[in-house]
C-alpha cells in the first residue's frame, strides 16, 4: 500500500482547505482513490482517509475505445461520493458536473 500512496502523492495537485488538510483524486484504470491528509513540514501528507473504489475504466477503453455511460456513470457516483468526504474535512473546491 505504501508504494501506491507515494505514487499519489508524486503525481498528483492537491486541493487545500485553507489552512487544513489536502486531498488527492487519483483516476486508475481499475478504481478511483481518494487520499485526505495533512500537510506535513517537509511536504508529504500524513493521511487521514483513504477510500478507494473499483470503477472498471480500462476494461471499457479496452472492449470499446471509449468510457461507456455504465462505468462513466459508477464514476460520477464515486467522484461525488469522494467530494462528500472531502467536504467533511472542509475541502472544497469546483463543482463536480
Amino acid at each position: 500500500m505504501q508504494k501506491d500512496d507515494d505514487a499519489l502523492q508524486e503525481k498528483a495537485v492537491p486541493v487545500r482547505a485553507p489552512g487544513g488538510p489536502e486531498a488527492v483524486i487519483h483516476l486508475g484504470s481499475n478504481a478511483i482513490t481518494l487520499l485526505i491528509g495533512e500537510p506535513g513540514s517537509d511536504g508529504t501528507l500524513r493521511p487521514l482517509e483513504l477510500l478507494s473504489q473499483p470503477v472498471p475504466l480500462a476494461q471499457e477503453v479496452f472492449r470499446h475505445g471509449l468510457v461507456g455511460g455504465e462505468a462513466m456513470g459508477l464514476a460520477m457516483d464515486v467522484l461525488r461520493s469522494h467530494r462528500d468526504a472531502m467536504r467533511d474535512y472542509g475541502i472544497t473546491g469546483p463543482p463536480l458536473r
